[in-house]
């Protein structure tokens, strides 16, 4: 049997790059052209994507019905574009003065809050090893900023 730990582990070290990457660029351009250049290799990425490997009669059936139905589900990927690129620039912003690795530690709260938001708009269920690990997390977070880490 095949483990996906070796392939959790290259995209971690893939992310973990691609954050010095982006950090080496705010601090040699600026925030808003790098994000502009990031954005436009994303896309046209992603239209690759859909051009090459994505099943486009399965993505226009499926955009065709939910305009059909007028379901206000379309608005959650406008939603989600709207919040990434704003979530972006900001780390960007923060990287740009922060050190990565401290910006990387804190933002590794941001699992608690996805939990929390399960919980509350999915109804998803919290045991008590999972507050109990969030508490945890959060404490983590606190002493870092509690020490002299920029």
């Amino acid at each position: 049997m095949i483990t996906i730990y070796p392939f959790i582990l290259a995209l971690f070290i893939s992310l973990a790059l691609r954050n010095v990457a982006v950090k080496t660029l705010v601090t040699t351009i600026d925030v808003e052209t790098t994000m502009v250049m990031v954005l436009f290799i994303n896309a046209l990425v992603a239209l690759i994507l859909y051009l090459f490997v994505f099943n486009t009669k399965t993505i226009t059936r499926n955009i065709d019905e939910l305009i059909k139905q007028r379901d206000p589900i379309l608005f959650l990927p406008c939603f989600a574009s709207l919040v990434g690129i704003a979530f972006t620039y900001a780390y960007y912003r923060i990287i740009e003065v922060k050190k990565l690795y401290f910006v990387s530690l804190v933002l590794s709260v941001f699992p608690v809050f996805v939990a929390i938001a399960a919980y509350i708009f999915l109804n998803e269920t919290l045991n008590l090893r999972q507050v109990f690990a969030m508490f945890i997390i959060i404490s983590g977070i606190i002493l870092l900023n509690l020490s002299n880490g920029d």
